[in-house]
């Protein structure tokens, strides 16, 4: 009897549309020898496979489309008539997670001396074509077969490979090696992917590190920059004659030592002897000494003061007249300091000096050295008076940005610190001013006549 021809890609869709519709019920499928035939094809329906093994084994889609531990239990059930046991599940699972095809694991369960044991009558040549029949050759090649076999293995190939469209034995043992390969190669295309996306994806980790690191680089190396360009560039540690032009430009524009140590008696002192005389004594630091004159007035009046300051010409004046201060970084010296040992820190126009970032950590390092209820000042040019920020500012070439009076209270806010007062300090003469009570010309002289500098008073928390 003739068959119509069909073409590859038919059979294929009847093939799958066969194993959608029986897929679901594949492990209920009792052990029976049955036929396979190819739903669909037209004119009479082939022959069945005269072998029980062979007709147990050779319904492939149900194989092909259930799950790796399905797979096992529906194998042992068609092939063997039981339900796998632990080594046997072990072996399945195994095999599979190295990628072996599942024809090649029928075939040899389809060998077994169990399966030889249920099914006596099956001889070489029908266990041959089973194997053929479920894509396992390569299997079959590895096994000690005698030169009878090895022949029937080529011929049994070359033959079906001859018949691959022509029956539903040779179409099968087509589609079985052609899955085969097409599994292996989608196998070992994942496997390369996840591989290159693991190494992508360690690549990226290592340059986003390396990328951190260098930001991190750069930072540290701009605030460095900065401090030395605003802290006086080369008036940094280590550069006298800046120092000494700095220390010069203090004594004429802040004026005579005797002055200015009356002005911070008048503005400081009593808010720290009432704080002494709550908490006790302790330790007052001063960043940016200077020459000493707020050190000196502290010792006066029997304060433990110690100071710190960049400039070497000016902490040596300090030093001469037996104040303790120091050569060095204020950040760094704060940062040595033992957590809650301060009974204040003050900072007097040092903070116009800083980049943002150094003011930051400045204060938040105030902030963890001061005990609880302890006084942190810092004074700064006012640039709500238009002359200090327009002109008189600019006067020190180591300025860095005028601080406004809300900007510098809610910096020692955010450290953690509570604002006590925000005052103005030293305007400039009543007479200096416009005359007039209005509104406007009030405006005019605050603006003109105001303090020429505020002050930031706040204190940690008890």
């Amino acid at each position: 009897m003739h068959e119509h021809p069909v073409d590859l890609d038919t059979l294929l869709a009847r093939l799958r549309a066969a194993a959608a519709e029986h897929s679901d019920a594949a492990l209920a499928t009792p052990v029976r020898a049955r036929p396979w035939t190819l739903p669909g094809a037209p004119g009479a329906a082939p022959p069945a496979l005269p072998w029980g093994l062979v007709a147990r084994a050779s319904g492939l889609a149900p194989y092909l489309l259930v799950d790796d531990a399905a797979f096992a239990t529906l194998a042992y059930q068609r092939l063997l008539g039981r339900a796998p046991d632990d080594g046997g599940a072990a072996h399945f699972a195994e095999r599979l997670r190295q990628h072996t095809p599942r024809t090649e694991l029928l075939a040899g369960l389809a060998l077994s001396p169990e399966a030889r044991r249920l099914h006596p009558q099956g001889n070489t040549v029908q266990r041959v074509l089973a194997l053929v029949l479920l894509g396992g050759l390569r299997v079959a090649r590895g096994l000690r077969s005698d030169w009878l076999v090895r022949g029937v293995l080529r011929r049994t190939e070359r033959w079906l490979t001859r018949r691959a469209q022509r029956s539903p034995l040779g179409l099968a043992w087509y589609l079985g090696n052609r899955h085969d390969a097409a599994v292996h190669a989608l196998q070992g295309q994942v496997a390369a992917l996840q591989a290159q996306l693991q190494v992508q994806s360690e690549c990226a980790d290592d340059r986003y590190d390396a990328q951190q690191q260098t930001n991190h680089t750069v930072q540290v190396a701009l605030t460095r920059q900065a401090l030395a360009l605003e802290q006086g560039g080369a008036g940094a540690v280590g550069s006298p004659a800046v120092d000494d032009f700095l220390a010069a430009l203090e004594v004429s524009f802040r004026g005579p030592v005797d002055d200015l140590q009356a002005q911070l008696a008048q503005d400081y002192l009593p808010q720290l002897q009432a704080l002494r005389t709550q908490l006790g004594d302790g330790p007052c630091l001063d960043l940016g000494c200077g020459r000493g004159v707020w050190l000196a007035l502290l010792q006066t009046h029997g304060f433990a003061a110690r100071g710190i300051d960049l400039n070497a010409a000016a902490v040596a004046q300090a030093q001469a007249q037996g104040l303790a201060a120091e050569l060095g970084d204020a950040l760094a010296w704060l940062r040595a300091q033992p957590e809650g040992s301060a009974l204040a820190i003050t900072a007097f126009h040092l903070m116009e000096h800083l980049p943002f970032a150094l003011r930051l950590a400045l204060v938040t390092e105030c902030a963890r050295v001061l005990r609880p209820g302890g006084l942190l000042i810092l004074e700064t040019p006012n640039p709500e008076n238009i002359w200090v920020a327009t002109h008189t500012f600019h006067h020190d070439p180591t300025h860095s940005q005028p601080l406004t009076p809300d900007s510098l209270a809610f910096l020692a806010n955010y450290c953690g610190l509570q604002t006590l007062a925000v005052p103005r300090l030293h305007p400039y003469p009543t007479e200096a001013g416009l005359p007039g009570d209005d509104p406007t010309t009030q405006r005019l002289n605050h603006m003109t006549c105001g303090g020429q500098d505020f002050a930031v008073l706040a204190h940690k928390p008890l």
